[in-house]
């Protein structure tokens, strides 16, 4: 089984990922779930911070802050 991505966190608004606001969360969760609970992967948000941060940079900070939030 997949490990959850580590953007699927709780918040004062209930469980959602925390790259998007809560708005925008009740509108897009039906699609997105499925990529939270599959560690991220193919995830839309992901990719597109991947693309708007520079790759590489965005990834490095990224495996950072799963070590840091465990």
């Amino acid at each position: 089984m997949a490990s959850g991505c580590v953007y699927f966190q709780q918040t004062i608004d209930g469980k959602r990922c925390v790259l998007v606001s809560p708005e925008e969360w009740r509108r897009r969760k039906g699609k997105l779930e499925q990529y939270c609970f599959n560690g991220g992967k193919g995830c839309p948000v992901l990719m597109s911070m991947y693309v708007n941060n520079g790759g590489a940079v965005f990834l490095n900070k990224l495996r950072k802050s799963k070590s840091t939030l465990k």
